[in-house]
């Protein structure tokens, strides 16, 4: 732990975190934690949160259990950067 004098620039102190808010970022997220974050975010700008707010209950497992992941591997799962394509053939006589 650095002991040294709190940093500033020109003068500004910053605050510094106390000991247990320095233990507690060691810690897997809370669904608590996130919950609040989802809800104090405006659910009209993209990705469209609203989505995460309005079906919770149905995803906070699932939700969690990735959070958690790209937590304790600190990167994201390859399977989110994935993309099903689907060809749809083109009919000769599609216009009535």
């Amino acid at each position: 732990m650095c002991l040294g004098p709190r940093p500033s620039i020109n003068g500004l102190a910053f605050k510094q975190l106390s000991n247990l808010q320095k233990e507690s970022l060691g810690e897997p997220f809370s669904e608590e934690e996130v919950w609040k974050a989802l809800k104090d975010c405006d659910g009209n700008k993209a990705p469209r949160p609203d989505f995460f707010k309005s079906n919770w209950e149905e995803i906070k497992v699932d939700f969690m259990d990735f959070i958690n992941e790209f937590y304790k591997e600190t990167s994201i799962v390859k399977d989110v950067n994935r993309t099903f394509i689907a060809l749809i053939p083109k009919l000769e006589d599609r216009w009535p």
